[in-house]
């Protein structure tokens, strides 16, 4: 039972005046409604790394190759800074010994080879990215035109200056090409994006 906060006299809820001392009587205070408080969101989960495992290989084709070169030649470590330290007294780049030459030539080719078995882990583990293995391709055809221009530099039917300006064409013509298969692969993804958007819209309509 609710009172008069006058005098303290039972009232009725629906009563706007005290029966006893006529004081002006108020509403009794109605307990607000909670709203619930909203759920938590859950924290998004941050993707997964996935290791680059044909890094990790191409990394370890690296050290074979270089354990077969100083397998072969130990010195070759030792020939290669002679011959930095000889051209710096020179002023100029000297040749090179044999043995160095032919080191440099058996570690660009197991390099070419390891550059093209990379571009094909690279295809196999993801077909979606296609830049990937065509760039270590790509870079491996670079190496073996590398691989024999030091060949036909040993065997001196070839000049260092000649070598070098025939390596920097065929980078240049292999950027271009590199360049031209992303282009055309990115307008076909786009192509692909646009006919895609126009079937869900045929569709909703």
């Amino acid at each position: 039972m609710d009172t008069c906060s006058k005098c303290g006299s039972p009232r009725s809820p629906n009563d706007q005046f005290c029966h006893f001392c006529g004081a002006a009587l108020t509403a009794p205070p109605t307990a607000a409604p909670t709203t619930p408080s909203p759920a938590p969101t859950p924290a998004a989960t941050p993707a997964v790394k996935r290791p680059d495992l044909v890094g990790i290989v191409s990394f370890g084709f690296l050290l074979v190759i270089l354990g077969i070169v100083f397998g072969l030649n130990p010195n070759a470590g030792l020939e290669l800074y002679q011959w930095i330290e000889s051209s710096a007294k020179a002023a100029y780049a000297t040749r090179p010994p044999d043995t160095l030459l032919a080191s440099t030539e058996l570690f660009f080719a197991l390099a070419t080879l390891s550059g093209l078995v990379t571009a094909g882990l690279r295809y196999a583990n993801d077909r979606t990215n296609l830049l990937r293995p065509i760039a270590d391709a790509l870079g491996a055809l670079g190496t073996l035109s590398f691989t024999v221009l030091v060949g036909l530099y040993a065997q001196l039917r070839v000049s260092g200056p000649s070598a070098l300006a025939i390596q920097a064409a065929v980078v240049g013509v292999l950027i271009v090409t590199y360049v031209a298969w992303a282009v055309t692969l990115s307008r076909r993804a786009r192509h692909v994006r646009e006919v895609a958007a126009a079937t869900t819209d045929r569709r909703e309509t």
